[in-house]
């Protein structure tokens, strides 16, 4: 009430200006200017016990100093004032009177100023609380308790336990316990709530994460979530996830595409860190599986009604693959084509386990329809239907080896060569480490594959050249019966094969050796019978001779 009366008092003696000091007034003003400066202009003073003012009419506009030389405003007053009755300012008139503690002086913004009740002084407001409570006005006087709990700490609406900063609580089913609107509404218009992890408290200070209502015309809505992605203590956030209206969620990208589109140009060669999808399960039972499921149709409706169910990868549609459930063989696939359309004989597996490339009726778990190749160190293996181990095929170095019991057994070359019970058949179309057993051997030979045919001269020669011998085979000790070659090939030289050094040989052929011994034979045979002849002609000569001498 103090500042209110000294302004009172200044503006009522605000016609006062400093006089010369050589001018007088009455003492009982109590206004002594001695010492105060004379101001250009003023021709005067006259008072009639009341009221003081210049003799000069209009007052120049210059300002007044009480207490000061140097009056910085019309009226700068310096010490302290009184004013007895009311005062006017503007169309406002001050109260005369004083009124009890705890009131303030209120406008009615008619031009009434009166006492009024102060809310923040506790003057003339009733009403009763809870502790912790937040106070609400039932009407302008009175206070009860609120819905609102501060315990200091953290505050609850509905709650007197809240565990957080802030925690809502409500009763009932579907309903709303917080809404953020903004008013104006519009196409692309958002409602946002904004959250920060630093400690700055200034309204520029980085927000670190926005989720945001995006309107999209006749209440239809998106809903984007957004993070800060760079550095600046500012408050950009960049969308990273949004889903639309349709339902449909793309992370990424801020366009509708389909019900989960991923876009992503990070790179990385680690799944983990990638821009694909990662599902991880980190629990440790049986149970903890990680699954991606992919449904098409409609359960439990007959004929269960839907469409294919895939996956699809591509080169943004230039090329690319599918695999899946095919709608109309209920089979899996993996086809050419990001789309799933047709050439489903690419790969099928069938619902009896069977597997098919190149087919789509495998009637075994594995058909081809086309050629297989293994790739360098791949083996082909074939397990036995009850125990044992494994029948391999296997290629080193071009050559094809059968193995069992984890020896080789069979070894074709790529010259085409085959070894049966070795690895090296050298240069013989077939070579067999062993004893071989058959019912017959058939040879090719016609005249019309062979030329320069002679007859083989001097067989029985030959023949008695030969010699066979008793022997025992250094590798196995197995003793045997037959022929040494170099021997025979110094007498027939055509069933003897040769080293490359052309003394040692690899081999002798018996039974080419029947030629031979068939013209052995066949001179034998005519020798014998040239002497049979000659013995009959003696015979009969000795007959003869015998007759003449009786």
């Amino acid at each position: 009430m103090k500042f209110i009366k000294i302004i009172s008092i200044c503006l009522m003696i605000g016609t006062l200006l400093y006089a010369p000091t050589d001018r007088m007034v009455k003492k009982d003003h109590k206004i002594d200017y001695e010492g105060r400066a004379w101001v250009e202009g003023l021709r005067g003073w006259s008072e009639d016990g009341v009221n003081l003012w210049t003799g000069v009419s209009p007052l120049p506009l210059y300002n007044v100093g009480i207490g000061t030389l140097s009056p910085l405003y019309k009226l700068d007053v310096q010490g302290t004032g009184r004013f007895t009755g009311a005062l006017t300012i503007g169309s406002y008139t001050l109260p005369s009177t004083d009124s009890t503690g705890g009131y303030v002086l209120k406008t009615n913004g008619a031009g009434s100023v009166t006492w009024q009740p102060d809310a923040n002084s506790g003057g003339n407001i009733t009403g009763s609380g809870t502790q912790n409570y937040l106070a609400r006005w039932t009407d302008a006087t009175n206070l009860s308790t609120g819905i609102i709990y501060d315990d200091s700490t953290n505050v609850g609406i509905g709650t007197s336990t809240p565990g957080h900063k802030l925690q809502v609580a409500s009763t009932g089913t579907n309903k709303d316990l917080l809404l953020i609107q903004e008013t104006t509404g519009g196409l692309g218009n958002t409602s946002n709530l904004a959250f920060k992890t630093n400690s700055g408290t200034g309204i520029t200070d980085a927000i670190m994460a926005r989720i945001k209502t995006i309107d999209r015309n006749n209440f239809n809505a998106d809903m984007a979530f957004e993070v800060k992605t760079n550095s600046a203590n500012d408050q950009t956030t960049t969308e990273i996830m949004r889903i639309t209206k349709d339902g449909c969620v793309s992370i990424g990208d801020t366009t509708s595409h389909t019900r989960l589109y991923i876009e992503s140009s990070w790179e990385s060669t680690h799944p983990q860190n990638g821009g694909g999808i990662y599902v991880a399960n980190t629990g440790t039972t049986s149970n903890s599986d990680a699954i991606v499921c992919i449904r098409s149709g409609i359960r439990d409706v007959p004929p269960y009604p839907g469409g294919n169910a895939f996956l699809s990868f591509d080169f943004f549609k230039i090329y690319g693959f599918s695999l899946g459930m095919s709608r109309s063989d209920t089979c899996f696939h993996i086809v050419r084509g990001w789309n799933f359309d047709g050439n489903y004989g690419d790969f099928i597996l069938d619902k009896n386990g069977n597997v098919g490339i190149g087919t789509t009726t495998p009637n075994y778990k594995l058909v081809v329809a086309g050629d297989i190749r293994a790739a360098s160190g791949g083996d082909l293996r074939l397990a036995p239907a009850t125990s044992g181990t494994d029948v391999v095929l296997f290629s080193d170095n071009g050559e094809l080896n059968f193995s069992t019991n984890g020896a080789v057994r069979q070894t074709i070359t790529t010259t085409g060569n085959v070894g049966i019970g070795t690895t090296d058949p050298g240069d013989f179309k077939l070579r067999v480490e062993g004893i071989v057993y058959a019912y017959g051997y058939v040879t090719p030979s016609s005249k019309r594959w062979k030329t320069n045919i002679t007859p083989i001269n001097n067989a029985l020669k030959k023949v008695k050249a030969l010699k066979g011998v008793y022997f025992d085979w250094e590798k196995t000790g197995k003793h045997d019966i037959g022929m040494i070659a170099e021997d025979v090939g110094k007498v027939i030289p055509e069933v003897v094969a040769y080293e490359e050094n052309g003394t040692d040989a690899k081999s002798l052929d018996y039974a080419r050796l029947v030629a031979v011994l068939v013209e052995a034979i066949k001179e034998q045979q005519k020798e014998m019978e040239e002497l049979k002849k000659e013995i009959n002609d003696i015979k009969s000569n000795r007959d003869k001779l015998s007759a003449t001498m009786k």
